[in-house]
């Protein structure tokens, strides 16, 4: 019943989420790398705020909770600035090898490090999931089919496999690590107080952001003055609300993890985020293409596939 409740929770604050994505995706994107900077400083001082409230404004910070909150914000950063990807490949390459390498890793983390046992029943839930991860790279290969050969799919021919299978690579060990960190925090008493180690870990995440910002203007300035001044606007607002959400996300997801196996727990967020994502198109009238719902029906049985088998059996 806890189970049910608290992925109930994480589907209704995902779904949530990719709503105000929607109205999100636009502020700051325009302005490259500095808007991207600007954009984790400010959800990462929100972040700060949200987890002090949620800790009782009371912290309990010990040397485990700030090198893990550290190595944590390491990652987060990597992960964040890895959107240069996009210069190397396509959207849907992109995405499909990002969501397959994530799934992959974090339920090889439960294998190897947890020793979770690799039973039929998971794996089968991760092939389906690896497959509608196929099913979204296929409607987005048609999406830029669509879109006309305007040459700005692939860039940088010279060295763009290379950099790409490089920052991929890069990757692979924050995908680990997130998986690691997650089930260390929720199984043990590692840290004292998990809102104390997130809030520690945004503030490592501030930290490495304004050295990056400061970087950027050397560069620019004029650039990052305008993404900076652009927080003073009521546009702002969403992005304060998504990083509430997102906060509660990271603590939902460490609750569950005191009750499940990250095998079991990553094929499973993975088809809920696909849910809510088609769940979100449908709302804002999307089209959406046949290897979508091809995705969607697969993540849907891989969320029910032992209840279901359970039945027939």
């Amino acid at each position: 019943m806890i189970v049910f409740l608290v992925f109930s929770a994480i589907f209704a604050v995902t779904l949530l989420s990719v709503l105000l994505n929607k109205s999100c995706s636009n502020i700051l994107a325009n302005k490259g790398s500095a808007g991207k900077a600007v954009y984790v400083l400010v959800t990462g001082i929100f972040a700060c705020i949200n987890f002090w409230a949620f800790s009782g404004c009371t912290l309990e910070i010990n040397w485990n909770c700030i090198y893990l909150s550290f190595f944590y914000a390491i990652c987060s950063f990597l992960s964040g600035i890895s959107i240069i990807v996009y210069k190397y490949a396509d959207i849907a390459t992109v995405n499909v090898t990002k969501s397959s390498l994530s799934l992959l890793f974090s339920t090889l983390v439960g294998f190897i490090i947890f020793d979770e046992s690799p039973s039929v029943s998971k794996l089968v839930r991760i092939a389906l999931m690896l497959v509608a991860v196929f099913c979204i790279f296929l409607d987005g290969r048609e999406q830029l089919k669509r879109s006309g050969n305007d040459g700005s799919t692939v860039v940088d021919k010279k060295h763009g496999i290379l950099m790409f299978i490089l920052i991929n690579a890069m990757l692979i060990p924050v995908y680990c690590f997130g998986a690691y960190q997650n089930k260390i925090v929720a199984s043990t008493d590692f840290v004292p107080d998990m809102n104390s180690y997130f809030f520690m870990t945004n503030v490592f995440m501030i930290l490495f952001t304004l050295v990056w910002i400061a970087f950027l203007a050397k560069k620019d300035k004029n650039n990052v003055t305008q993404c900076i001044s652009l927080v003073k606007s009521k546009s702002i607002l969403p992005m304060i609300v998504l990083v509430f959400f997102g906060s509660l996300a990271a603590v939902l997801a460490v609750i569950i993890l005191k009750y499940m196996e990250v095998s079991v727990y990553s094929p499973i967020n993975s088809a809920l985020s696909f849910i809510c994502a088609a769940l979100s198109s449908v709302i804002f009238r999307e089209k959406i293409g046949k290897f979508v719902w091809c995705s969607v029906a697969l993540a849907i049985f891989a969320v029910v596939f032992e209840p279901v088998v359970s039945l027939i059996i």
